[in-house]
C-alpha cells in the first residue's frame, strides 16, 4: 500500500503526446505497475524575445527577457507551433531590427497549428512600434503562413517620397495566411500628401488572397488615402470591435471609391460593432464600411 502522494517532473519530452507507466515498490521490494496513461502536453512553447537594444551575437537562443536578440531576420527561424516571439518595448527600423517581413514559404519558417499556434505580440500592448519606409515594400508583412497570431503591435508607415515611390506599400500586409489572428493592433498610415494617390491609391492594412477564416478584432486604423481595411478574395471571417478613420492621414482629393472598411469580394464573413469614418476623404463614391460578394 501507498503511504504517500509522491511527484516527479518529467524534462525534455517532445509534443504532443505520450505514454506513462508508474511503479510503486513497497519496502519489502514488492513492485507494482499501474496501468499505462495516455497525455498530451500543453501546446503552450517556450517564449522568445526581440528588442531594439538586442543582440545577435554568439549563440543567444532569445529565450531571457534580459538578452533579447535583436533582429526579426535572427529571432523568426527559431520559431516552432506553439511558441511567442515577444517584442520588448522601443521602436523596430529597417536599419537596426529590420522591418517585420514573414514569408513562411520564401524564409522557410514553420507553420503553426489549430492547437499549436505562433504568436507574434509586443510584451506592452502597443509600446512596440514598427516604422517603415523602404521604397515600394510593406512596413510589415505575413505571407505563406497558417495559424499565425499578430497582437497588440504599432505598425507606422512612414511619409511618403516626394516621388511618390513608396505610394504602393502598406503599413501592413497580409496574403495566402489562411486562419489569422490579428488583434488590438494599432495600424497608421502616411501624415503626408500623397503625390500618387490618383493612379496607386494606397491603403494602410490589407488582408487578401486566400486568407480565409481570419480574426480580425480590437484593432485602430487611422491615415489612410483610399481604403483603411482592405480585405479582398477571402471568406468566412470575422471581423469585430474594430474602428478605421482617416484622420491625421493624408486626404486622397482626386478618384473614388475610398472605404474606411472594405470586404470584396468575400463571402461568408461576419462583420460585428465595427466603426468606419471618412473624415477628409471627400471625392467620388466613398463610404465607411462596404462588403460585396
Amino acid at each position: 500500500m501507498l503511504a504517500g502522494l509522491c511527484t516527479c517532473t518529467l524534462t525534455g519530452l517532445t509534443l504532443p503526446d505520450h505514454e506513462v507507466i508508474i511503479q510503486a515498490t513497497d519496502v519489502a521490494g514488492n513492485s507494482t505497475n499501474s496501468a499505462i496513461t495516455d497525455f498530451s502536453l500543453d501546446a503552450a512553447g517556450s517564449t522568445l524575445y526581440v528588442s531594439p537594444t538586442g543582440s545577435d551575437a554568439g549563440s543567444n537562443d532569445c529565450l531571457t527577457s534580459g538578452t533579447p536578440c535583436k533582429t526579426f531576420a535572427y529571432a523568426l527561424p527559431k520559431l516552432d507551433p506553439g511558441e511567442t516571439l515577444m517584442l520588448k518595448d522601443g521602436t523596430y527600423t529597417s536599419g537596426t531590427t529590420g522591418l517585420l517581413t514573414i514569408d513562411c514559404v520564401a524564409q522557410n519558417l514553420k507553420q503553426g497549428t489549430a492547437s499549436q499556434r505562433i504568436t507574434v505580440k509586443a510584451q506592452n500592448s502597443r509600446a512596440a512600434r514598427i516604422n517603415g519606409y523602404v521604397a515600394g515594400f510593406n512596413t510589415a508583412k505575413l505571407h505563406n503562413c497558417s495559424y499565425w497570431n499578430i497582437e497588440n503591435i504599432v505598425f507606422a508607415k512612414q511619409s511618403f517620397q516626394a516621388d511618390g515611390s513608396n505610394s504602393t506599400g502598406y503599413a501592413i500586409d497580409i496574403k495566402y495566411s489562411p486562419n489569422l489572428i490579428f488583434r488590438g493592433n494599432l495600424v497608421l498610415g502616411v501624415t503626408g500628401g500623397d503625390p500618387l494617390c490618383a493612379t496607386s491609391r494606397p491603403g494602410v492594412l490589407a488582408i487578401r488572397d486566400d486568407s480565409d477564416n481570419a480574426l480580425v478584432e480590437e484593432n485602430e486604423i487611422y491615415g489612410f488615402a483610399h481604403n483603411g481595411m482592405n480585405f479582398k478574395y477571402n471568406k468566412n471571417g470575422i471581423a469585430r470591435r474594430n474602428y478605421a478613420d482617416a484622420r491625421e492621414g493624408a486626404p486622397c482629393t482626386v478618384g473614388g471609391g475610398h472605404s474606411a472598411m472594405i470586404n470584396y469580394p468575400g463571402g461568408g464573413w461576419i462583420w460585428e460593432n465595427n466603426i468606419g469614418s471618412l473624415s477628409g476623404v471627400s471625392t467620388g463614391s466613398s463610404v465607411g464600411c462596404s462588403s460585396y460578394s
